[in-house]
């Protein structure tokens, strides 16, 4: 039974509304929150998540049910809750203190970082609800959560948009950092067959998306059909393959976009495409301008 606690409140929230939820908190848009935990108000019906919520705890607790699962999470721990989980409560102490940030994947996919960073960021986190950090590091993303916070409260600079992406650069490239520490301490464990055969893929997607865009392909690298593929991706991430893959295809073009010294065609051709026409027509469709427009906006 749960121990009682009479310095502890219950907080239920569902990231669908946070936005409307949160008491007294900070705005740039609807793809991006970022709050105070102390601040979060909320009594809204359970509901699976969308986007991403990461926590950082700096002193109290916060009590947690995530996918049936009680969790507790104190000083200089860091949570994550990726979109296929569930949270079905959610308690804040009073003497917590710490942040909540909620991006939407809209907001992640318009933040360049590299594929191979990104990549392994999303899988460790994805294996881990809990990671316990340094005091010392949880103090150096508490100063760039800050100044985020800070930026976002002013919002009268010339260039905030840019200042924000880059910030939040800053703070995902923190993050690789100390996960990259953490690893050597934490083993990722995959209870299931479609687990390690959603890992794997993920490893080798980071690897050949640059020249393989098939779901066919990677699910004869893994020795199985197209379809099953499809069904484990649909199971834990909430996305079939050819939708991860894209993402990751995206990811690097732009990535290779920004590279002041590489030509659209350039582009194109590292990536594997038959022409640049074929790989204009591509980018379009899933970020909405031409390779051309998203070069110049970036310079």
């Amino acid at each position: 039974m749960e121990r009682k606690d009479s310095t502890v409140k219950e907080k239920k929230f569902s990231v669908l509304k946070i936005r409307k939820h949160i008491a007294d908190t900070k705005f740039k848009s609807d793809d991006f929150v970022l709050t105070s935990l102390s601040n979060l108000d909320v009594n809204a019906e359970r509901a699976d998540l969308s986007g991403f919520v990461i926590g950082i705890v700096y002193s109290g607790t916060v009590k947690a049910n995530v996918d049936g699962k009680p969790m507790e999470f104190r000083a200089n721990d860091m949570f994550l809750i990726t979109d296929d989980k569930r949270v079905e409560s959610f308690r804040v102490s009073k003497a917590c203190v710490g942040y909540l940030i909620r991006f939407s994947r809209s907001f992640v996919e318009n933040v360049i970082v590299d594929v191979e960073d990104y990549m392994s960021v999303y899988m460790t986190f994805r294996s881990h609800t809990l990671l316990t950090i340094p005091e010392r590091d949880a103090h150096r993303l508490h100063s760039v959560a800050t100044l985020l916070s800070e930026v976002i409260s002013t919002n009268d600079y010339l260039y905030t948009d840019k200042i924000i992406s880059s910030l939040f650069t800053t703070c995902f490239y923190t993050l690789a950092s100390i996960l990259d520490i953490c690893r050597q301490s934490v083993t990722i464990s995959h209870s299931h067959r479609s687990g390690e055969l959603l890992h794997s893929f993920m490893e080798m997607l980071t690897r050949e998306c640059g020249k393989e865009r098939s779901v066919e392909y990677y699910a004869k690298q893994l020795g199985i059909t197209p379809k099953y593929l499809s069904i484990i991706c649909r199971k834990h991430m909430n996305r079939n393959a050819s939708k991860i893959i894209d993402e990751a295809v995206v990811r690097k073009a732009k990535s290779m976009l920004m590279q002041s010294g590489l030509s659209i065609a350039e582009v194109a051709e590292k990536l594997n495409f038959v022409s640049q026409s074929f790989f204009g027509k591509y980018f379009k469709q899933r970020v909405g301008m031409s390779p051309s427009r998203f070069k110049a906006q970036r310079f």
